[in-house]
């Protein structure tokens, strides 16, 4: 999944690299100076941030050239590998003391892993013989996509009574699941190649299309009502949002410049955007108010999560490593996450 992700990243920057800097919305910059969250100082990549709560988690390389999943209190500032594994893991989630992961095997085969991190309790979240990645989780329903003889389909399963099935059956590919632990929303080609966002209520059973449209969506995201995605017109990517209530549909920051990998949580919208001179920043934005805000740093920005008040991303060093930040919107202090 990350790399079908660089590839769409890939495609869509370099159309757009040289476009000027378009919107007439006011965009406040950020000019806050860094602290850290600790005195110790990470000298590994980590990349992949999510956070719920005062849990912060994330993927880091290990000196064994593997990559391992971390998690770290906000509150005590104890972190911790979340298991240790000979084998790579990545893709981490979290809702509430569950922490889900995709990890390889000692046969090269994906699997989607689980753990609670209060009981230590772990294991598979199902023991398929194909290829699953790309999980994520919200209360008791954890989602991902898996192998099929023709492509790869989204499979949920409740954690409460231990059910699994197959959200949608399709002959087309089906990737990129999330889910707020009622719906869940997926990307997925049609019949012409376009790659649309789907969403599907578990309650109900009833899936639809975000929207009909011609254009590329992908890059979903879900909380509560709202599902927000990345849509392409003229070669160009914007952050999409719709109110699932009202149906109503609308551009989060109309701008030449390309927006991917957008989060969501409560009113607060954040996404990576390219700027003319190629370099990439967080921006967030807060649909109540309609203020839009940018994470200005010297450095390339990427892969922003949020949780609560906290904005999360990750970014290249001066020393070309790669480190997780964070932000509190709140007090605009910003902090680099160390183990």
């Amino acid at each position: 999944m990350r790399t079908k992700l660089i590839m769409l990243l890939t495609v869509f920057v370099a159309v757009i690299i040289f476009c000027g800097v378009a919107s007439a919305a006011t965009v406040n910059t950020n000019h806050i100076a860094k602290v850290k969250l600790s005195n110790s100082v990470t000298n590994v990549d980590q990349f992949e941030p999510v956070a719920d709560g005062k849990i912060v988690v994330w993927t880091q390389g290990d000196p064994t050239i593997h990559t391992s999943i971390y998690y770290k209190d906000l509150v005590t500032g104890l972190s911790h590998k979340l298991l240790s594994s000979n084998q790579d893991q990545s893709k981490p989630s979290i809702s509430g003391s569950n922490i889900v992961w995709q990890q390889e095997n000692s046969k090269g085969q994906i699997c989607i892993y689980y753990k609670n991190i209060v009981t230590g309790k772990y294991g598979r979240v199902s023991n398929s013989k194909l290829n699953q990645a790309s999980p994520d989780i919200s209360g008791n329903i954890i989602v991902w996509e898996q192998d099929t003889f023709n492509g790869t389909s989204i499979y949920y399963k409740n954690l409460k009574t231990g059910t699994i099935g197959i959200v949608k059956k399709s002959d087309e590919g089906q990737f990129e699941p999330v889910t707020n632990g009622k719906m869940i929303v997926w990307t997925q080609y049609d019949i012409k190649g376009y790659s649309l966002v789907y969403y599907k209520d578990l309650a109900t059973g009833i899936s639809n299309k975000v929207l009909n449209t011609h254009e590329f969506q992908f890059n979903p995201a879900i909380d509560n009502n709202h599902i927000v995605w990345v849509q392409t017109e003229s070669g160009n990517s914007n952050i999409y949002y719709k109110d699932l209530k009202t149906g109503k549909v609308s551009v989060m920051l109309k701008s030449k410049n390309s927006q991917f990998l957008p989060s969501i949580k409560d009113n607060i919208v954040a996404w990576q955007q390219y700027e003319s001179n190629g370099k990439s920043n967080i921006y967030y934005k807060n649909l109540l108010t309609g203020t839009i805000n940018i994470i200005s740093q010297f450095n390339e920005s990427n892969e922003p999560a949020i949780s609560g008040k906290n904005i999360l991303w990750t970014q290249i060093t001066n020393s070309n490593q790669y480190s997780t930040y964070m932000k509190n919107i709140v007090t605009g202090i910003i902090s680099k996450i160390t183990t």
